[in-house]
Protein backbone atom coordinates (compact mmCIF):
# COMPACT_ATOMS: atom_id res chain seq x y z
CA UNK A 1 0.00 0.00 0.00
CA UNK A 2 1.34 3.61 -0.72
CA UNK A 3 -1.07 5.82 0.75
CA UNK A 4 0.15 9.33 1.49
CA UNK A 5 0.66 10.90 5.06
CA UNK A 6 -1.00 13.84 5.69
CA UNK A 7 2.33 15.98 5.01
CA UNK A 8 2.44 14.55 1.87
CA UNK A 9 -1.09 15.89 0.84
CA UNK A 10 -0.20 19.33 2.48
CA UNK A 11 2.86 19.57 0.51
CA UNK A 12 0.57 18.68 -2.41
CA UNK A 13 -1.66 21.32 -1.68
CA UNK A 14 1.28 24.00 -1.32
CA UNK A 15 2.85 22.67 -4.42
CA UNK A 16 -0.81 23.22 -6.28
CA UNK A 17 -3.59 25.09 -5.99
CA UNK A 18 -4.55 24.17 -2.33
CA UNK A 19 -7.33 21.55 -2.97
CA UNK A 20 -6.86 18.67 -5.08
CA UNK A 21 -8.94 19.08 -8.68
CA UNK A 22 -12.78 17.86 -8.97
CA UNK A 23 -12.56 14.26 -10.59
CA UNK A 24 -15.62 15.48 -12.31
CA UNK A 25 -16.55 19.48 -12.43
CA UNK A 26 -19.26 20.50 -14.30
CA UNK A 27 -17.68 20.91 -17.29
CA UNK A 28 -16.81 16.67 -17.24
CA UNK A 29 -17.89 15.57 -20.83
CA UNK A 30 -19.04 12.13 -20.85
CA UNK A 31 -16.88 9.30 -21.12
CA UNK A 32 -14.61 11.13 -18.71
CA UNK A 33 -13.28 8.48 -16.23
CA UNK A 34 -10.59 8.20 -13.27
CA UNK A 35 -8.41 5.36 -12.40
CA UNK A 36 -6.37 5.67 -9.54
CA UNK A 37 -5.66 4.68 -6.01
CA UNK A 38 -7.95 6.11 -2.99
CA UNK A 39 -5.14 7.52 -0.63
CA UNK A 40 -7.43 9.44 1.55
CA UNK A 41 -11.02 10.44 2.82
CA UNK A 42 -12.35 13.58 4.35
CA UNK A 43 -15.68 14.24 5.55
CA UNK A 44 -16.21 18.06 5.76
CA UNK A 45 -18.90 20.41 6.84
CA UNK A 46 -20.39 22.13 4.04
CA UNK A 47 -20.27 25.78 3.16
CA UNK A 48 -21.74 28.83 1.46
CA UNK A 49 -19.91 30.73 -0.76
CA UNK A 50 -19.46 33.05 1.94
CA UNK A 51 -18.33 30.60 3.94
CA UNK A 52 -20.74 29.87 6.28
CA UNK A 53 -21.68 26.25 7.65
CA UNK A 54 -24.59 24.60 6.16
CA UNK A 55 -27.50 23.14 7.90
CA UNK A 56 -30.65 20.53 6.89
CA UNK A 57 -33.58 22.80 7.20
CA UNK A 58 -37.02 21.40 5.58
CA UNK A 59 -34.77 18.61 3.18
CA UNK A 60 -32.33 21.75 2.05
CA UNK A 61 -29.15 23.48 2.70
CA UNK A 62 -29.10 26.56 5.00
CA UNK A 63 -27.13 28.54 6.77
CA UNK A 64 -29.69 28.83 9.83
CA UNK A 65 -28.78 25.64 12.14
CA UNK A 66 -32.51 24.84 12.88
CA UNK A 67 -32.22 21.85 12.94
CA UNK A 68 -28.53 20.81 14.33
CA UNK A 69 -28.16 18.71 11.65
CA UNK A 70 -24.54 19.39 9.85
CA UNK A 71 -25.08 19.08 5.80
CA UNK A 72 -21.80 17.00 5.80
CA UNK A 73 -19.63 16.11 2.29
CA UNK A 74 -18.23 13.15 2.38
CA UNK A 75 -14.96 12.47 -0.82
CA UNK A 76 -12.49 10.19 -1.70
CA UNK A 77 -9.12 11.75 -2.29
CA UNK A 78 -7.78 9.54 -5.36
CA UNK A 79 -3.93 9.46 -6.63
CA UNK A 80 -4.64 9.34 -10.41
CA UNK A 81 -2.38 7.22 -13.08
CA UNK A 82 -1.72 9.43 -15.50
CA UNK A 83 -1.49 13.39 -14.61
CA UNK A 84 -2.66 15.80 -17.14
CA UNK A 85 1.43 17.81 -17.24
CA UNK A 86 3.82 18.71 -15.46
CA UNK A 87 1.80 21.14 -12.91
CA UNK A 88 -0.64 18.38 -12.15
CA UNK A 89 -0.37 16.72 -8.49
CA UNK A 90 -2.46 13.97 -9.66
CA UNK A 91 -4.45 14.35 -6.92
CA UNK A 92 -8.59 14.34 -7.75
CA UNK A 93 -11.16 14.79 -5.26
CA UNK A 94 -13.89 12.35 -5.83
CA UNK A 95 -17.34 13.75 -3.83
CA UNK A 96 -19.56 10.88 -2.91
CA UNK A 97 -22.90 12.88 -3.91
CA UNK A 98 -25.84 10.00 -4.36
CA UNK A 99 -25.11 9.47 -8.20
CA UNK A 100 -21.48 8.58 -7.16
CA UNK A 101 -22.12 6.65 -4.68
CA UNK A 102 -24.82 4.65 -6.50
CA UNK A 103 -22.31 3.71 -9.31
CA UNK A 104 -19.50 3.08 -6.72
CA UNK A 105 -22.14 0.65 -4.32
CA UNK A 106 -22.36 -1.52 -7.35
CA UNK A 107 -18.47 -1.55 -7.90
CA UNK A 108 -17.72 -2.55 -4.67
CA UNK A 109 -20.91 -5.42 -4.47
CA UNK A 110 -19.51 -6.72 -7.89
CA UNK A 111 -15.42 -6.92 -5.74
CA UNK A 112 -17.27 -7.70 -2.65
CA UNK A 113 -15.26 -5.54 -0.68
CA UNK A 114 -15.59 -2.35 1.27
CA UNK A 115 -13.64 0.90 0.51
CA UNK A 116 -10.27 1.28 1.96
CA UNK A 117 -7.16 3.18 2.16
CA UNK A 118 -5.24 1.43 -1.18
CA UNK A 119 -7.89 0.63 -2.73
CA UNK A 120 -7.95 1.52 -6.64
CA UNK A 121 -10.80 2.45 -8.53
CA UNK A 122 -10.61 1.94 -11.92
CA UNK A 123 -12.40 2.96 -14.50
CA UNK A 124 -15.35 5.10 -12.82
CA UNK A 125 -16.54 7.04 -15.90
CA UNK A 126 -19.00 9.92 -15.88
CA UNK A 127 -21.97 8.88 -18.36
CA UNK A 128 -23.45 11.88 -18.69
CA UNK A 129 -26.60 13.84 -17.33
CA UNK A 130 -29.78 12.18 -15.88
CA UNK A 131 -32.25 12.08 -18.42
CA UNK A 132 -34.88 13.35 -15.52
CA UNK A 133 -34.44 15.54 -12.87
CA UNK A 134 -30.97 16.60 -11.85
CA UNK A 135 -28.19 14.78 -11.55
CA UNK A 136 -25.69 12.82 -13.43
CA UNK A 137 -25.44 9.24 -14.35
CA UNK A 138 -21.90 7.30 -13.57
CA UNK A 139 -20.59 3.95 -14.48
CA UNK A 140 -18.71 2.74 -11.54
CA UNK A 141 -15.81 0.70 -13.07
CA UNK A 142 -14.15 -1.67 -11.10
CA UNK A 143 -12.84 -1.69 -7.39
CA UNK A 144 -10.03 -3.24 -6.66
CA UNK A 145 -8.95 -3.59 -3.07
CA UNK A 146 -5.59 -3.31 -1.44
CA UNK A 147 -3.46 -6.50 -0.70
CA UNK A 148 -3.77 -7.74 2.34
Amino acid sequence: MTAMNDLDLINAELLGDGTPRNAFSKAAKPGDSLTGEIVEVTRRHRTDETGKPLYWHENRPATTPTTGRPVIDSSLIIQIDCPEDENDEGLRTLRLDRDVQKALREALRTADAQLAIGGRIENFTFVGPLKTGTGRHYCGGTYVPPAA
